[in-house]
């Protein structure tokens, strides 16, 4: 069980690539305990280049605004997800369609928000 995972190990390289049997799910996803009985977020990754039969990462809640555990939920919540779902997707559009998020769209997301939060950051200054 490893405690770090690459963007791609989360992500798909394009729009129509999402396959269930290589990318991880929503069903993929437990809370378990930790051998302190800490709790931790465990996700299974199906497939990876290091582990091609899959393997386990996993996360405990952090103290503070960069708790991964509030993001996923407030992730949850707004996107709806069914348990076969990517885990990481979105809705898109008037309609709402569901998309698994691309490695792509995740950079040029992060991208953006750190360009907005320093631009916030500089006007406080």
């Amino acid at each position: 069980m490893r405690d770090t995972a690459q963007v791609g190990e989360f992500t798909v390289p394009k729009l129509d690539a999402f396959n269930p049997l290589k990318h991880v799910k929503l069903q993929d996803m437990r809370r378990e305990s930790d051998r302190n009985g800490r709790e931790i977020t465990n996700f299974h990754l199906p497939h990876t280049k290091a582990a091609p039969q899959g393997e386990d990462v996993n996360w405990a809640r952090q103290n503070g605004p960069s708790d991964p555990e509030f993001t996923l939920n407030n992730h949850l919540r707004v996107n709806n997800l069914l348990p076969e779902s990517p885990l990481f997707a979105y809705r898109d559009g008037p309609k709402g369609i569901l998309k698994p998020l691309t490695r792509n769209k995740f950079i040029s997301t992060l991208s953006l928000a750190a360009r907005h939060y320093f631009s916030v950051a500089i006007e406080v200054i």
